[in-house]
């Protein structure tokens, strides 16, 4: 962590890294010695992160952010309430509400704190980042003053009724923050009123920073994930009127459909395929109107907006899952001209953003269309 941020240049992607350590208690760099009330065989750390002492343990998600502050144009307190609210975020999806408190940095359900947080700034980057409990042996905490609040009670994912997996909780944990980083860099870049009551469906592809899973603390190695879970409302009707800003991405983020030289999209065969069948869509379902949108070399961005006179008779997702089969279809047969093997074409779900006013559906015009010009200095494109 600390090597990989002296060594990071400003060509290094971000990375978050999901971990499970061993028993262990770190100790801040103001952390102060009468904050351990009991010695014990768990070792003391001492790391160069920010608050007092708190204890880490198999069964509790450990992510570590490592990313450069100026590069998504956010300052530490926006990170941390970023964090805070994926973790409130997380929770939320199982019905348990969460708060942070202005007075103590985290995540508490109640009195009893859930999430702890803390970080390093390093010319202009960070590393550390927040430990969330999970499924664990809570017994040492008894032993300290948990970040330094004499009496704090501690809980738990699996003490609220949480069920899911570790694993499961990561990768939902990764996607609300890389989601948050995502959302927070949109609105520095075009400023413009937040959505009221919109989805993490992010402005930009997902790929922003990479999520890995590194080696749990029992010793056994856990694959790389980098999913997606599904970010839509689950109680609104995406068959209703308005506009809905669209992403697509390719499978693993491959260039299926050109490059980008000297800021202009190259686009090959399969991207004519999809523009083709982008602008057929209103044909297929004619309560819909297509705005702007741009075919990129891994993904592609759209506005796409249902008739407010008649009320759709396909969702939004249908619509898009529709265009998907059609394009991999028509790239398919074009494939077998070539002697080419297709494979798979898309990643299983998109990003969706429902949009509410004029001002955002202007500034995700002026995004789409400044899309081939900013690849080369957007990080979150992945070169070949």
């Amino acid at each position: 962590m600390k090597k990989f941020t002296t060594e990071r240049t400003a060509e290094t992607r971000d990375e978050i890294w999901l971990v499970q350590h061993p028993p262990t208690y770190t100790q801040g760099l103001a952390g102060k010695p009468e904050h351990l009330l009991h010695a014990t065989n768990i070792p003391v750390i001492k790391i160069d992160r920010g608050g007092q002492i708190t204890y880490h343990g198999p069964g509790q998600i450990i992510a570590y952010l490592l990313l450069d502050l100026r590069r998504w144009k956010i300052n530490v307190r926006e990170l941390v309430r970023l964090m805070e609210q994926a973790v409130i975020d997380l929770l939320g999806e199982f019905g348990v509400a969460a708060q942070g408190r202005e007075d103590a940095p985290g995540v508490y359900v109640g009195d009893a704190k859930i999430a702890s947080l803390g970080l390093k700034i390093k010319h202009g980057c960070c590393y550390h980042g927040l430990a969330l409990n999970v499924d664990m042996d809570l017994t040492p905490f008894a032993n300290i003053n948990p970040c330094g609040h004499a009496g704090l009670r501690v809980t738990q994912c699996c003490e609220l009724g949480i069920t899911a997996g570790i694993e499961e909780l990561q990768a939902l944990l990764a996607q609300n923050l890389i989601h948050g980083l995502q959302q927070h860099f949109f609105h520095k870049t075009y400023p413009g009123p937040p959505p009221v009551g919109a989805p993490l469906a992010g402005a930009l592809p997902l790929d922003s920073a990479t999520a890995r899973v590194a080696p749990t603390g029992n010793g056994a190695t856990a694959p790389e994930k980098h999913q997606r879970r599904s970010i839509r409302l689950k109680s609104y009707d995406y068959a209703s009127a308005g506009c809905y800003a669209i992403t697509i991405c390719t499978q693993n983020h491959a260039h299926r459909f050109g490059e980008i030289r000297g800021e202009e999209m190259q686009p090959n065969p399969m991207a004519i395929i999809a523009t083709d069948q982008w602008l057929a869509l209103p044909q297929r379902f004619p309560q819909l109107t297509i705005d702007a949108f741009v075919v990129m070399p891994n993904h592609i961005h759209g506005l796409l907006a249902l008739d407010i006179e008649n009320r759709a008779t396909a969702t939004i997702g249908q619509i898009v899952g529709a265009y998907k089969s059609l394009v991999f279809n028509a790239c398919l047969d074009w494939c077998k001209t070539q002697d080419l093997i297709l494979g798979q074409l898309w990643q299983r779900n998109y990003h969706e953003h429902i949009v509410r006013n004029e001002i955002e559906l202007n500034a995700w015009r002026q995004y789409i269309h400044d899309n081939p010009q900013r690849w080369h200095e957007d990080h979150e494109n992945i070169t070949p």
